[in-house]
Parts: C-alpha cells; sequence; structure tokens
C-alpha cells in the first residue's frame, strides 16, 4: 500500500504515507492495500478514512515566516471543536482556534499521530501554511516529529521539511499562479478556504495538495447559509450558523459536526494504536511464533510464523504487503477487523501451511525507518529475499515449497524476487497490478474526476489536464513514485515459470479487474502453463464483500473480513500446487 500512496487524497491507501518520510504521501491503498494497496485516488476526501492509515510525511520546526495580521478570518467560532464520524463511529477530531494571524487546528485520526496545522490569513486571502505532525506515542509535550512550512510565490509552490529536528530539505512544485495549499486529511480546513474563496466571490480555486502533490480545482459555490464544495470526486456540504461552521457532510459516509465542549469531554479518539496480538486464537491447531530477521542491510524486520502442530517440515506462504505503511495483518485503523494476512494465516495454517507475515521495514517492530525515505519497491523486494533466506534457513520449514503471496502492491513485487529466484515454488497474486504506475494513478485520478457530480465536463477536463505535470513533479523528488510509474510489470511477467494464482475482485477500484486479464494473457502467451485466474463478483480491493468497490465504502461494510470462498479458493489452490 505503499501507494493509500497518493491517498490516497493520493490516498490517503495503495493506503494508506508513502513508503518514505518526504512530504509527498502516495498509497496504493491499503493493502496497503491502502488502500495498490491506500487508494491511488489522488484526493477522493472520505476515501482517507477507508484506505490504509499512512503517517503523515510531513516533516520539525523549520523557521516560520513572519506572518502579516489578516484584516478578517474566516466564518469559524474562536475556539470550535468537531467529530468526524462515519456512520455512527466517531474517527477523528479537530479542534479549530481563531487566531489574529489566522486559524489553527489540530487533528487526531484515530490510530494516527496528532497534526497540528496553521493557515495565516491576510484580509480574505490564505498565505503560508505551517504544518507539525507528531508521532502516534507522542506525548502532550512531545516535539513535533515532522515539521513543514507550504508557500506559493508566483509559479512555484514550496516545501520547506525539517524532519526530526535534523534533515533540512526544500521541495518545489510548478503550479498556476494564485494556488493555495490543501490539507487533504482534513474538512475543517477545506471548509476555511472555501469560506475564503466565497468572500472573494471566487468560484474555483486551484488547490496543491499537502499530501500527494497533486493539484485541483475546487469548485465552490454558496447558496444561504450552505456552502457546496466538489473537489476530484468528493461532494462537500457544509453548513453554517451564527457560530461558525455546524456541520460538513463528505461523500455518501463522512459527516463532521461541531459538538461542544460538554460532549466532546464524554468522547477520545486514540492517536496510537493499541498494540495488535499476533497470538494464536485460543485451540487452533497452529502455533505462532514471533521471529526476526536481520538483514545484511543492518536494520531487522520483525514477523509471525504460524505454523500447523505436528508436522516435521511443512510448506510456507511468504506474505508481501500492499503500499504504504503495512504491519504484518495489513491491518486498516479505519476499517476496524481487517486483517487480510490474519485471515489468511488462519486459514492456511488449519490446512496444513505455514504462513510467514512481516512487519514492513521501519514498521511496528521492524526496524530501518530511516531508510524508507529513498526506499522503492525494488528495496522491497529485497526485503522478501531477506525473508525467503531466513525461511529456507529454518530446520521446520521445507525450502522446495515456499510460495510468495503478494497483495496489491505486493502483487507487484512478488513477480519481481520470483522472476530472479526460481527456488520459489509458485506465487499468488491478489489484485496485483498489471499496467505501470503512471496509468494507474492516471486512472484512479480520472474515475475519482468522474464522479464529482458538481464538476462540469471542461472541469473535468482542466483538472486532468495537470495530471502530467504533477505525476512528473512528485517523480522527480520521490524515489518509491518515480520506481512505481517507470516499472513494468508485464515485462517482469514474462520471466515468470512457476505457477501462478491470480486472484481479483470484480468491483475493485483501486486495480481494476481487467488488469487480471492482461496478467493471465501475458503469463500464458510468454509460455506459462501453470497459469491460474479466479475472479470474484461483489468483490472489492480489500477482498471484501461490496458491490460498490468504492475505498469510501470499506468502513461501513457489515463484515470486514476476507470472504470465504477468497480463502477456500486460495487454500485449495496451494494445497494441489504444494503436493
Amino acid at each position: 500500500m505503499r501507494l493509500m500512496r497518493l491517498m490516497r487524497l493520493m490516498q490517503l491507501q495503495m493506503y494508506a504515507p508513502p513508503p518514505n518520510n518526504t512530504l509527498i504521501m502516495i498509497r496504493f491503498l491499503p493493502s496497503r492495500s491502502r488502500p495498490i494497496t491506500t487508494t491511488l485516488n489522488a484526493v477522493a476526501f472520505a476515501s482517507m478514512f477507508a484506505a490504509s492509515a499512512a503517517a503523515y510525511a510531513l516533516p520539525a520546526q523549520p523557521t516560520r515566516p513572519p506572518a502579516s495580521a489578516p484584516t478578517r478570518v474566516p466564518a469559524l467560532n474562536d475556539t470550535v471543536a468537531f467529530i468526524y464520524l462515519l456512520g455512527t463511529d466517531t474517527v477523528a477530531i479537530e479542534r479549530v482556534l481563531s487566531r489574529p494571524d489566522g486559524v489553527r487546528g489540530e487533528l487526531v485520526v484515530r490510530s494516527q499521530g496528532r497534526v497540528v496545522w496553521h493557515q495565516h490569513i491576510e484580509g480574505s486571502q490564505p498565505t503560508a501554511f505551517d504544518l507539525d505532525a507528531f508521532a502516534p506515542t507522542a506525548g502532550a509535550g512531545a516535539l513535533p516529529a515532522q515539521s513543514v512550512t507550504l508557500r506559493v510565490r508566483g509559479d512555484s509552490a514550496f516545501m520547506d521539511v525539517n524532519a526530526n529536528g535534523s534533515s533540512n530539505t526544500t521541495q518545489r512544485v510548478k503550479v498556476l499562479p494564485g494556488t493555495e495549499w490543501l490539507l487533504n486529511t482534513s474538512v475543517l480546513h477545506n471548509d476555511v478556504l472555501a469560506t475564503l474563496a466565497a468572500k472573494r466571490s471566487q468560484d474555483t480555486v486551484n488547490l496543491v495538495l499537502a499530501q500527494g502533490g497533486m493539484q485541483y480545482k475546487m469548485a465552490v459555490r454558496k447558496i444561504g447559509d450552505t456552502t457546496l464544495v466538489s473537489l476530484a470526486g468528493t461532494d462537500m456540504r457544509f453548513v453554517h450558523d451564527a457560530l461558525g461552521l455546524k456541520e460538513a457532510r463528505v461523500g455518501m459516509n463522512t459527516t463532521v459536526r461541531r459538538v461542544s465542549a460538554a460532549d466532546l469531554g464524554k468522547l477520545s479518539v486514540k492517536a496510537a494504536a493499541e498494540k495488535p496480538s499476533y497470538a494464536a486464537p485460543a485451540n487452533a491447531p497452529y502455533t505462532a511464533e514471533d521471529i526476526v530477521v536481520n538483514t545484511e542491510a543492518g536494520f531487522q524486520l520483525a514477523g509471525t510464523l504460524t505454523r500447523p502442530r505436528g508436522a516435521a517440515k511443512v510448506p510456507l506462504v511468504i506474505t508481501i504487503s500492499g503500499s504504504g505503511e503495512q504491519e504484518r495483518d495489513s491491518r486498516l485503523a479505519t476499517v476496524q477487523g481487517y486483517g487480510i494476512f490474519r485471515d489468511i494465516a488462519d486459514t492456511l495454517s488449519r490446512r496444513g501451511i505455514a504462513v510467514l507475515r512481516m512487519d514492513d521495514r521501519g514498521v511496528g517492530a521492524s526496524t530501518g525507518r530511516e531508510t524508507r525515505a529513498v526506499s522503492t519497491s525494488a528495496d522491497y523486494a529485497n526485503d522478501v529475499k531477506e525473508v525467503l533466506k531466513y525461511a529456507r534457513s529454518r530446520k521446520d520449514i521445507d525450502a522446495t515449497r515456499i510460495v510468495l503471496l503478494g497483495h496489491s502492491e505486493g502483487g507487484m513485487i512478488a513477480p519481481m524476487v520470483a522472476s530472479q529466484d526460481k527456488g520459489v515454488r509458485a506465487i499468488v497474486l491478489l489484485a496485483g497490478p498489471a499496467y505501470n504506475g503512471r496509468r494507474v494513478m492516471t486512472f484512479q485520478n480520472q474515475d475519482a474526476v468522474n464522479q464529482a457530480r458538481t464538476l462540469t465536463n471542461a472541469q473535468r477536463d482542466s483538472i486532468m489536464k495537470t495530471v502530467p505535470a504533477a505525476l512528473d513533479s512528485i517523480g522527480r523528488t520521490n524515489p518509491w513514485i518515480q520506481f512505481f510509474m517507470q516499472h513494468d510489470p508485464l515485462k517482469t511477467a514474462r520471466l515468470i515459470t512457476q505457477p501462478v494464482l491470480i486472484l481479483q475482485g470484480e468491483t475493485d477500484r483501486q486495480v481494476t479487474p481487467e488488469q487480471a486479464d492482461t496478467l493471465y494473457a501475458t503469463l500464458r502467451n510468454a509460455g506459462n502453463t501453470a497459469v491460474t485466474m479466479k475472479k470474484f463478483p461483489a468483490t472489492d480491493h480489500l477482498f471484501l464483500t461490496d458491490s460498490v468497490g468504492a475505498a469510501s465504502g470499506y468502513a461501513s461494510l457489515p463484515d470486514k473480513h476476507v470472504r470465504r470462498v477468497v480463502l477456500g479458493t486460495l487454500a485449495d489452490w496451494l494445497n494441489t500446487t504444494l503436493r
């Protein structure tokens, strides 16, 4: 899911930060998927809550430029608090304070770190924008882990980034004059910019996303006390009263509502995720062992090996996560109860197959976080090779029967490894991409724009014309994105001689269903006859039962476990292939 990286939001994703600590956040959607798993949807705000939880790639406190005192500020109460609801579930709390120099906000999203933002304003014009991001475990008095000052001068948007108080960088993105920065994940910041635009009688605003770096036009229309906003596929409705913003509706499933201090005191959103348990269920016919792989690069990869009881040597499946920062289950903080690799490990280990699932480098109990800023999918493929080496060293694992299983971006990485290591017995691709990243992200953006009901065709065309240059700009500063945009999965697929199982949901809108057909045909045409493909109706990118497949709807799905028919198909094929 190193892609929720264009959560997303660049999806904000394939879900959930990029795999790195740069400002630009791109996510495939979970698996992150992400989200190829954070959704490559460049913005759809609501999908941020349905994609993998991504860390803010906002890097500690650069020198803030002085801001002139504005003559007025947006229509927000001096001190107000809002809750973010997915259905009836509170997933975030945001507090906003009007100040002489603008508006300051503090956003806490469930299972993510706290983000503090400050929109400087002069008159009715936003100027500099400051962001401070805190680690999920940071206490009240902690310093920000990452800080950034965002500004626009002429046709250039600048990002002055400071990471952990030591690493300072400046990034530049070419933009249209008058472009404004937007914090994708903050509904309140959306309202601030829309309110200012309405005061200027401006019906469209050029935006550049603080997460993702993509550029879009925000359409703004004010009707009485309501402001209607359309932004890259997401429709938002802001209702105001004498105190300011009263309620906002984002997409189909997200509501942001003002609450009183008394009500807020009854609510809480944990910024730090509770440490998950990777223990085997009670009375399970398998064990769960925490393991550590020492890499040649000097960091450690932590994981859990579930192994059927009783057998001397067993076959093994090694899981490979999608884009974004994924722990070993590929859980999504905003889709409570989801964990694709946990479900797979439980099913297969009950069917006689061991499963080794790992925390990504720099995530969970794995070290090496300092390497993520420059890491690409090729580096994550090297991590898989290290895990393979470890697995083959174990006497209780049959080294001749090891399978790689990748979801989303992991479905791109598995062939990269297997094409170079013919000792890998087979590979399984769950929603693996057939197209290069540029094509995938372009489609995701087009899909998001097409869903924006309030945009005209001319506005859609205008937005999409900005995408190629924005992708180029991101690629120049983000190694992961550059690799992803250039890598051709089909070229790698032609080198695969091992058995391949392709599983695909028919309502997947992150990795579209026809890509499975393309992979299948490419493998077969290259001479690989041991290729099996199975598509599942009403099944989304997360392999959940879902007739729509939109990332914004993941959190509201009634069943958050991988479909039993998917798990059964996987187990049956593995047992046949590994005989």
